[in-house]
C-alpha cells in the first residue's frame, strides 16, 4: 500500500488550479439547474477574470505521497531496560524500498511504452515523463519534457497531472473523480479503465510549437492532431477533411500507386482517413454510387494523386501540422458540458433535453463544439467575452444529483449595447474557470513583453511548401465569416439571456426564464 494524496478537489490534479485562499467567494442561489444566475455587473472581463468559489465538496489538502523516516520506541524485555541503553529509547527506521512495477504509457500513435521507474508504484508524473524522454524507443531531445505531459484519460474525464502527482494513486481514486467531475453512472464508473497517456501539454503555446523542427516530436504532434481530426474533435469542412486525409495517405502509404490506390480502395478504408460523420455508407454497392466527384473518398483520392511522388514524408508531416495549427481550437483541453437550446413548435410543451457539447479551451480562446453535428456553436477569444463560475445552492445540490455548477459566458452583441449570456452546465466547470484564469494571467504577464524570436531547435520557421497545385489552406479558416461555415457562431440556436446596458435582464429563455 503506497501513500497518495486526496483527490476530491480539482486543485489536486490540475496544474492550473489556484490557491484556495484566492478562490474563496460566497456561494450563490440556484436556478432551475441549481446554479446561481449572476448579474452582468458581477461578471469580469478577460482583463480581470474572476475566479469561482472553491468546490463545496473539497476536503483539506492531502499529503505529498513521499516516504518519511519515523522515530519509534524499541520493544525490549523488562530485564534489558536500563537508562544507559541508548537503543531502548528511540531508533531510526529505514524507509521501505518501493515495490518495483511496470507502467504502460500510451501514445497517440496507438502504441504503448513500457517503463519500470526506480521509484516503482510511487513514481511521480515527472519521473515517468523523464523516463519516457530518455527511452531508446522514442529517442526524444531533452527539451521534450517541457513540451509533453502525463495525462490520465478515459471517455468520461481527461486530466493533465501535475509533475509531483503519482499516476497510480490517481488511478486508484479514479471512481471518486468520476463521481465528482463526470456524469458517469455507478456502473460506468466501476467498469471505466483510464489510461496513462503522453500528450501535448495544455500549457505549451502554439507559437513555441511551430518553432520545433525535431522530427520525433513532430511525429507525436501529428499523431495527436490526426486523432483529434478523425474523432471529430476538430470541426472542419468536408473538403478540408479530404485534404488532411490525402496528406495522411501520403505520410503513411508513400507515393501514389494507381494500381493500388483506387477509388474502391479509399471507399473501403475511408474510416482510416476520414471522420465517421463524413464517411459514405459502405453497404451501398459501388456501381450504384458511381464516380461521384464530390464524395469525400473521391476527394481524398484526387488530392492524394496531386501530391508529388518525390515529396519526403517529413515535409508532409509539417504541412499537415501547419494546416492544423491554422484551426483556432488547436491544442485545446477538452471538457464535457451541456447547453440549452430553445424549444420550438410542439416541443415547447415537452421536456426538452440539453445538448451535450465539448468545451475546447486553449491559451487564447474558448469554443463550444456541437460534437454530434461537428460544428462550432460559440467561439471567441478571451478578450471578447466575460466569464464567471456559478455554484449550485446547497439544498438543490444535495437533493438533486443532476444539479451541476455553471460557467456563465457573456458576449457583446455586434452593433448593439445589449449583451447575451450563455450558461454551460458541467461538473467540470471549476476546471474550465481555473484554466481560463491561468491562461489570462499568463497573457497579462507577457502583454508588455516582446515576443521572443529564439528557436527551441535552432533555425528560422519555414513553411513546408509542396510542389505542384496541392491545396495550401483550409476552407474552414478562409471562409469562417460565412453563415454556413462550421466556425460561425450560432447563438440563435442557444437559450440565452439578454441584458441591456444597465445590466437589466430584458429577455430570457430556457432555465433563464424559469429563474426569473
Amino acid at each position: 500500500m503506497f501513500p497518495f494524496v486526496n483527490l476530491a478537489q480539482p486543485d489536486f490534479f490540475f496544474d492550473y488550479m489556484m490557491d484556495e485562499r484566492e478562490r474563496h467567494r460566497d456561494r450563490g442561489g440556484g436556478t432551475s439547474k441549481g446554479a446561481m444566475m449572476p448579474s452582468p455587473q458581477r461578471l469580469v472581463g478577460a482583463s480581470a477574470v474572476n475566479i469561482g468559489a472553491g468546490d463545496p465538496n473539497s476536503p483539506g489538502d492531502g499529503e505529498d505521497g513521499g516516504f518519511q523516516e519515523r522515530l519509534i520506541p524499541r520493544k525490549t524485555s523488562v530485564e534489558t531496560q536500563t537508562m544507559s541503553d541508548d537503543s531502548y529509547y528511540q531508533r531510526k527506521i529505514t524507509p521501505r524500498v518501493p515495490k518495483r512495477c511496470k507502467i504502460a504509457v500510451y501514445l497517440a500513435t496507438g502504441t504503448a511504452i513500457i517503463i519500470e521507474p526506480d521509484k516503482g508504484s510511487s513514481a511521480s508524473a515527472k519521473d515517468i515523463l523523464q523516463a519516457i524522454v530518455e527511452s531508446e524507443e522514442l529517442a526524444l531531445p531533452p527539451y521534450a519534457a517541457e513540451v509533453f505531459s502525463i495525462w490520465m484519460a478515459s471517455s468520461f474525464l481527461e486530466v493533465q497531472l501535475k509533475p509531483n502527482q503519482q499516476p497510480l494513486g490517481v488511478r486508484k481514486n479514479w471512481k471518486r473523480l468520476l463521481h465528482n467531475y463526470s456524469t458517469a453512472t455507478h456502473l460506468e464508473a466501476e467498469s471505466d479503465e483510464p489510461r496513462i497517456c503522453l500528450r501535448r501539454s495544455a500549457y505549451f503555446t502554439k507559437r513555441d510549437e511551430m518553432r520545433i523542427k525535431d522530427g520525433k516530436i513532430l511525429e507525436l504532434f501529428y499523431a495527436e492532431a490526426r486523432h483529434n481530426i478523425l474523432s471529430g474533435r476538430y470541426p472542419c469542412e468536408v473538403d478540408d477533411y479530404s485534404t488532411l486525409g490525402a496528406l495522411q495517405a501520403g505520410i503513411e502509404m508513400g507515393s501514389f500507386n494507381p494500381e493500388i490506390h483506387t477509388l474502391e480502395f479509399f471507399r473501403q478504408n475511408q474510416r482510416q482517413f476520414l471522420p465517421e460523420h463524413v464517411c459514405e455508407a459502405t453497404w451501398i454497392p459501388s456501381f450504384l454510387l458511381g464516380r461521384r466527384n464530390n464524395s469525400p473518398s473521391f476527394l481524398v483520392l484526387e488530392n492524394f494523386r496531386r501530391i508529388p511522388p518525390t515529396t519526403p514524408s517529413r515535409k508532409l508531416v509539417r504541412k499537415y501540422m501547419e494546416l492544423c495549427w491554422s484551426l483556432p481550437y488547436y491544442g485545446s483541453a477538452m471538457f464535457h458540458g451541456q447547453v440549452e437550446s430553445p424549444a420550438k413548435g410542439l416541443w415547447s410543451f415537452l421536456d426538452h433535453p440539453d445538448n451535450f457539447v465539448l468545451v475546447a479551451i486553449n491559451s487564447h480562446s474558448l469554443h463550444v463544439i456541437d460534437y454530434y453535428r461537428n460544428r462550432i456553436l460559440v467561439g471567441a477569444r478571451f478578450e471578447s467575452f466575460k466569464v464567471e463560475l456559478g455554484w449550485p445552492s446547497h439544498p438543490s445540490h444535495e437533493t438533486n444529483p443532476n444539479c451541476f455548477p455553471c460557467l456563465f459566458l457573456q458576449f457583446q452583441e455586434p452593433d448593439s449595447r445589449h449583451s447575451k449570456m450563455l450558461q454551460i452546465f458541467s461538473k467540470q466547470a471549476p476546471m474550465m474557470d481555473s484554466l481560463i484564469t491561468r491562461f489570462h494571467r499568463a497573457r497579462s504577464r507577457s502583454q508588455n513583453q516582446m515576443d521572443s524570436i529564439d528557436e527551441l531547435d535552432g533555425g528560422a520557421v519555414e513553411s513546408s511548401e509542396i510542389d505542384g497545385d496541392f491545396l495550401m489552406s483550409l476552407k474552414t479558416v478562409t471562409q469562417c465569416g460565412d453563415e454556413t461555415s462550421c466556425l460561425s457562431n450560432k447563438l440563435g440556436e442557444l437559450s440565452l439571456a439578454t441584458f441591456d446596458e444597465d445590466g437589466l435582464c430584458i429577455g430570457q429563455s430556457g432555465s433563464w426564464a424559469f429563474a426569473q
